[in-house]
């Protein structure tokens, strides 16, 4: 049986799609799916789940996002919100 290239091509790009960056610039894109705090003696860690990770995310972001919005970390390590749930 031969496999079509195209066809390797596609499979790739969506396992690309749902494997979480690992460096190369380029930031997380992804719905969150949950938020919490982690509260340490010293300090509080604001945090949301995209994709089952969790990220550490500024406490003005984390006030701002809410669970189904589209987030995006830029190369920068910016946080945006690409789109709100529901829109």
């Amino acid at each position: 049986m031969l496999i079509k290239p195209a066809l390797v091509l596609i499979v790739f790009a969506v396992v690309a799609q749902l494997l979480p960056s690992c460096g190369g610039g380029q930031g997380v894109v992804g719905w969150v799916e949950e938020k919490s705090r982690r509260a340490s003696s010293e300090t509080i860690e604001y945090i949301i789940v995209i994709n089952h990770i969790e990220y550490s995310v500024p406490p003005s972001f984390w006030q701002i996002v809410e669970v189904g919005d589209l987030v995006k970390q830029e190369a920068s390590g910016q946080w945006v919100i690409v789109r709100k749930r529901g829109s």
